[in-house]
């Protein structure tokens, strides 16, 4: 995923039900995916086609560190404060995301 993005994938791309990759990675319960989709930019507000934000799927499965992650998000949106950003970012930064060396041999052909 991280690579898809650095080379231009769009973090806030719909598929055909209104999907993000951050509604597929929270219902997936890949806590270090939802991080580094928030790192890059995706929308935590977009309502898919069953009327559900990530932040919906989070509540409903009971994830609590991705539900405080996707609040804040939606926090630091809604109040364009740096106060409510830094705190985003600083919980952001709890998680460190990077991908395994052995899984680049899968990816690079």
């Amino acid at each position: 995923m991280e690579l898809l993005l650095w080379n231009g994938a769009k973090a806030s791309e719909l598929d055909f039900q209104g999907r993000t990759s951050l509604h597929h990675a929270t219902r997936a319960k890949f806590v270090a995916g939802v991080v580094l989709l928030l790192k890059h930019g995706s929308n935590v507000a977009i309502v898919d086609g069953f009327g559900k934000t990530a932040v919906d799927y989070a509540v409903e499965l009971q994830l609590a560190d991705v539900v405080t992650l996707l609040r804040l998000a939606q926090l630091a949106e809604a109040e364009r404060s740096p106060q409510s950003r830094a705190a985003f970012e600083e919980a952001l930064a709890a998680y460190e995301v990077r991908i395994p060396h052995s899984y680049l041999k899968f990816i690079i052909f």
